[in-house]
């Protein structure tokens, strides 16, 4: 196995982690792709490119007075975290603007 492959079907907006469970791979299985990813991208991206491990920010969100107790705030922007809880694309949209490179 080579994580690049499973990498790249899981930053496919239109497949992600569903892909795999649509392909016959196991809950646990998944659970390991799905580590493996947010290791390599909490290892590897880096804004900057100097290479260093970044940590993110916490996002400073003031919620309303109004708010129910036990409410989050979102997930910090560009988190994959959040790209991976994000619903899925259709691949409509993807071919509309002419492929996953243009997608992005």
């Amino acid at each position: 196995d080579c994580d690049v492959y499973l990498i790249a079907i899981v930053m496919c907006p239109d497949r992600k982690l569903k892909w795999f469970k649509d392909n016959g791979c196991k809950p646990s299985e998944i659970r390991d792709i799905k580590t493996a990813v947010i290791d390599c991208w909490k290892k590897k991206y880096v804004p900057d490119g100097e290479g260093e491990e970044i940590e993110p920010e916490t996002p400073q969100i003031q919620l309303s007075k109004y708010s129910l107790p036990g409410i989050e705030p979102p997930p910090v922007v560009d988190s994959i975290e959040g790209y991976l809880t994000d619903p899925l694309v259709p691949t409509s949209s993807i071919v509309n603007v002419g492929g996953y490179m243009k997608y992005w």
